[in-house]
């Protein structure tokens, strides 16, 4: 398993340590980037500051008693994270991976109404599809980790339920790029779209 894979034990946990965070949004951030197409670059510094926002955020809902529980429910850690990823844009810039002639940043903005759609939209809102692309990969990993604990679901089933999940997310990532870019959207409410896209 990769060093930096989503599907690893207690991911959440281990990215409560700055410099894993780091280096693990950094790999996971280039891997979705390339998957459409582009390079990119993340800034250090912003990754920094989004780690200690985000776990100081955690640390603030716990205080405070709202959950009445030691530990946060996933999904609304994953919607803190998402949340300050997209509010920090830590993606310093992107490039095309396929092409010479779009090397340069400004190229790729003079000429982004010829790309194919996906990577057209990928250009525009790449903070905000990162951010949430990153929480839905942490949600289905968790997600599918608890199903294979349970006995009640077969593969066959489980198989069944990631392909219905990635149709819903495929759907709706645009929508919630955009209504992330342009209105202000919070914690909390990031936190309820995640779990509603994962409910059984």
């Amino acid at each position: 398993m990769n060093e930096f894979s989503l599907s690893q034990k207690n991911i959440l946990n281990k990215l409560k340590d700055c410099d894993f965070f780091v280096d693990c949004i950094r790999y996971n951030y280039a891997q979705i980037a390339s998957n459409l197409g582009f390079n990119i670059s993340t800034d250090n510094f912003l990754l920094i500051e989004t780690h200690g926002f985000w776990t100081g955020d955690l640390e603030r809902v716990l205080n405070h008693g709202i959950d009445n529980s030691e530990n946060l429910d996933f999904y609304k850690q994953v919607g803190f994270l998402a949340y300050w990823l997209r509010r920090r844009a830590v993606i310093g810039f992107r490039e095309l991976n396929d092409s010479e002639n779009f090397s340069d940043p400004i190229k790729l903005k003079d000429h982004i109404n010829t790309l194919p759609s996906r990577m057209n939209f990928y250009a525009r809102y790449y903070n905000e599809y990162s951010a949430f692309i990153f929480g839905t990969q942490l949600c289905m990993n968790y997600w599918i980790n608890r199903l294979r604990k349970n006995p009640e679901y077969s593969e066959e089933q489980i198989k069944v339920y990631i392909e219905n999940t990635a149709r819903k997310i495929k759907v709706f990532s645009n929508d919630a790029s955009v209504l992330l870019k342009h209105k202000s959207v919070s914690p909390h409410a990031l936190y309820l779209i995640y779990k509603a896209l994962f409910l059984d």
